[in-house]
């Protein structure tokens, strides 16, 4: 396998998204060939490694998150020394806030991805000289091009899962169907992409209704604020409505005071457990709000 993209989630139960749209994206996009391994945090450490070495990759590219960065480091740090002509990219938010310091105390990191990782990876194979979105070593210098541009129109990315992955009732289905974050919150990293862009209605009812036919148990939306927009909201939720399963369950992350009468309304016709709420309250101390930069209409 030239290239393997890894995913080391924190349960048996979780999907990694991320993985999964830069599968897709560069087989639609490109001739390289790509592949996804997922494990575990709970998982033998030896084992991962071992399984990634029978792959012998040429280049593996780690996605990296609060969960996962202390193991991911580790399986890194023995992959070079097994691997020693692989290249060990690393991406995710864990990594991409202070790439250099990161590079510059772990020799064994090749490079790191910055930003949207769909252009940033399809540029890195295609060899493109410029390697925008990329921290990389180069005559023992730590070098930096630029950032790539963020895509705007996100219907150019495929849906990232197979049937067969749809059909698994014991996974959590992770599903986007917006980028970006519009508020300032100091203590998270959403808010360094300002940008907040969406998918297309027709592409995101389109990918719905795939999870709704196919027998999925649990969709987890992992839009910053699923409800920042009321008339594509509301549309979505009347399209789910309109076709109900009884057995699946849409799982979104709110902001409940924006919410008004005419939502309440319609929320009391969703049948109970078709939808699911994560309400974050960080806090309800106006003192607490200013000095986080945290905006909410109701302080």
């Amino acid at each position: 396998m030239d290239n393997i993209l890894v995913g080391i989630n924190s349960k048996y139960v979780h999907t990694n998204l991320a993985i999964r749209y830069l599968k897709k994206f560069v087989i639609e996009n490109s001739e390289h060939k790509i592949d996804i391994y997922e494990n575990t945090i709970n998982n033998n450490i030896e084992k991962i490694i071992r399984d990634i070495v029978e792959k012998n990759p040429k280049n593996i590219f780690f996605s990296v998150y609060v969960w996962n960065v202390e193991i991911i480091f580790k399986i890194a740090k023995e992959l070079k020394k097994i691997l020693i002509n692989s290249n060990i990219l690393l991406g995710g938010p864990e990594v991409s806030y202070i790439p250099r310091k990161i590079m510059e105390e772990n020799q064994f990191i090749d490079g790191i991805m910055i930003g949207e990782g769909e252009l940033v990876l399809l540029s890195y194979l295609n060899k493109d000289p410029k390697k925008l979105g990329f921290y990389y070593r180069e005559n023992n210098e730590i070098k930096f091009n630029g950032y790539e541009r963020l895509i705007n129109n996100l219907d150019i990315i495929p849906f990232p899962y197979t049937d067969e992955e749809l059909k698994d009732i014991h996974k959590i289905v992770y599903y986007e169907s917006a980028r970006g974050c519009p508020f300032n919150c100091s203590y998270c990293m959403s808010s360094i992409d300002k940008s907040v862009r969406f998918f297309s209605l027709e592409r995101t009812k389109k990918d719905l209704k795939k999870f709704i036919d196919r027998g999925t148990r649990l969709v987890k939306f992992v839009d910053r604020t699923f409800n920042l927009n009321k008339k594509r909201y509301l549309e979505i939720w009347k399209f789910l409505l309109e076709n109900y399963r009884e057995d699946i369950i849409f799982h979104f992350e709110i902001n409940a005071n924006i919410f008004d009468d005419e939502v309440i309304e319609f929320l009391k016709k969703v049948p109970r457990e078709f939808f699911q709420f994560e309400i974050g309250i960080q806090t309800i101390n106006k003192d607490t709000m200013k000095s986080i930069n945290r905006i909410n209409n109701c302080s």
